[in-house]
């Protein structure tokens, strides 16, 4: 385990920042942490808010991300805008992750 560690730190180290999609599940709770120690203010846990999410599981990403020290943003987004999502098609989930992160995609530009 030690030598992943080490390999996730290194690859982390050799980027100029990073931008994790946050949903303070065990995973990315876990790359926040290590990101943090690694990049420290460079690094940035984004939670996705929307329609379909719960008002509650933004804020308890909200409270763990304070609680941890996260540098933390919530992003709204609006799947319901999305005309082939509304459509309900059996890849509606994959339609959604991927609006989800053409907007993290596109937040570096928007927030500077």
């Amino acid at each position: 385990m030690d030598n992943k560690i080490k390999l996730l730190k290194s690859i982390l180290s050799d980027m100029e920042s990073v931008l994790i999609a946050f949903s303070a599940g065990t995973d990315s709770t876990f790359l926040c942490a290590v990101a943090r120690e690694v990049l420290g203010e460079r690094a940035l846990a984004v939670t996705e808010v929307s329609a379909l999410n719960p008002q509650k599981e933004a804020a308890e990403a909200q409270k763990l991300a304070k609680t941890l020290n996260f540098r933390h943003l919530l992003l709204e987004t609006h799947p319901l805008t999305n005309e082939a999502f509304c459509l309900n098609p059996p890849e509606r989930c994959y339609l959604c992750k991927k609006i989800c992160f053409l907007n993290l995609k596109t937040l570096p530009k928007r927030k500077g």
